[in-house]
């Protein structure tokens, strides 16, 4: 198998591997495998020389921002340089927590209360964070309409702009956290298919049976619950910190869906989940298009994605809430 030759030939040879790490990253595409190497050698060798190649790994961005002229880049890509570095930081982090304890569970409520500690931070350092995302995100909307040949006036134009400054007003409350589990959730994506990797190669396991049993502790369920009180209370803080339980609910949801269509037979099972993932594919790529959508006045896709992302993450969420107070797993048994 050309994967394990490959996994064989870098486990044993250190140096040329993190040369190899060091130099992928700077392809496009091809550069987020030099995290996924970082990883693997953290869950298979150690936490030490995982940290090494996660250093090798995130080295790059450093250099290549370090030669370029500072004010010739743009804040977006300065953004996205920081949280690749965050992410290849917290990949390393669960990676360890991962060769320590073998528990998803244990890793997804430590990444989610991470991220509820760094929000709560940046709204004590600073309360107007929302208005400051108000104003990226009109600017981003200008500049997409702009390149979207559509900042002359046309037809419905000012009733798009009002139904996408009415939007605005909404995200900005939750910008920070969706970021914030956007950057968990690449984190927590990046140590999966480096298990996967290892399993595949190394430990010759099945990593779906490990994200099969995903289950949290009811203290989560009850943080989460309170979370949902002080939303309508509308608490700044709280508004910013339910993406991010959301993501830690919603992955424990999906989990059990993952393990119910486990009990189908393997045809039907395997269908209902290939109309799960296909629906949430077509609802990411529509909400990322959102802004050309959004000049063009033809946000009918949008909001059959928006829809069908919202009904997901509920089922997910409501899911993964039910479970831990009744464990479904052990009432559903396959036969």
């Amino acid at each position: 198998m050309r994967l394990q030759r490959i996994t064989n030939y870098l486990l044993r040879h250190r140096w040329q591997a993190m040369i190899l790490t060091f130099l992928i990253t700077y392809i496009p595409v091809l550069g987020m495998a030099s995290i996924l190497i970082a990883g693997l050698f953290t869950l298979c060798v150690g936490a030490l020389e995982g940290a090494l190649f996660t250093l090798v790994a995130t080295l790059p961005y450093a250099l290549v921002f370090l030669s370029a002229k500072q004010e010739a880049i743009p804040v977006v890509i300065w953004a996205t340089v920081i949280l690749t570095v965050i992410g290849n930081v917290l990949t390393w982090v669960f990676a360890v927590l991962l060769r320590r304890h073998y528990s998803w569970s244990l890793i997804l409520q430590i990444a989610a209360l991470l991220g509820v500690l760094v929000i709560s931070v940046i709204h004590l350092i600073y309360p107007g964070v929302a208005d400051w995302w108000a104003n990226q995100l009109t600017t981003f909307y200008n500049q997409s309409t702009h390149v979207a040949g559509m900042t002359t006036t046309a037809v419905g134009l000012e009733s798009t702009g009002d139904n996408q400054l009415e939007s605005i007003n909404v995200i900005k409350s939750f910008a920070t956290g969706i970021v914030t589990a956007f950057v968990l959730l690449s984190a927590i994506v990046q140590v999966i298919l480096s298990r996967w990797w290892q399993v595949t190669v190394v430990n010759h396991g099945r990593l779906g049976k490990e994200l099969l049993f995903v289950h949290l502790t009811r203290l989560a369920g009850i943080l989460f619950i309170i979370s949902i009180i002080f939303y309508y209370l509308e608490n700044s803080v709280v508004l910013d910190i339910l993406p991010v339980l959301c993501l830690l609910f919603g992955a424990a949801g999906l989990s059990l869906v993952h393990y119910l269509c486990g009990l189908m037979e393997p045809s039907k099972g395997r269908f209902w989940l290939s109309i799960l993932y296909v629906s949430l594919m077509y609802s990411l790529i529509m909400m990322a298009m959102m802004p050309l959508f959004a000049a063009l006045n033809m946000m009918l896709p949008v909001v059959i994605a928006v829809l069908i992302l919202t009904a997901s993450i509920f089922v997910f969420v409501s899911l993964g809430l039910l479970d831990v107070w009744l464990n479904l797993r052990k009432r559903y048994k396959k036969v």
